[in-house]
């Protein structure tokens, strides 16, 4: 069965600044902008400067990105 959301944890040095469940996300790589289903194969990969989207049931919430890491399980 496919999962219909993502658990997404978004952490800065300081704190957790979002940790639920989302839809989709979009993410700047350093090889590219990813949109992540909850189907995304399993994927590592670096952060770039940009616009985080998460896109949740009720809102589409966005952060500024610098620098980071990625981790889909």
């Amino acid at each position: 069965m496919e999962r219909a959301h993502l658990h997404v944890k978004l952490i800065t040095p300081e704190k957790i600044i979002f940790d639920g469940e989302v839809i989709h996300m979009t993410v700047p790589t350093t090889t590219g902008v990813i949109t992540v289903l909850p189907t995304h194969v399993p994927l590592v990969s670096s952060i770039a400067k940009g616009e985080l989207v998460l896109k949740t049931k009720d809102e589409e919430i966005h952060f500024a990105v610098f620098a980071g890491v990625i981790d889909i399980r």
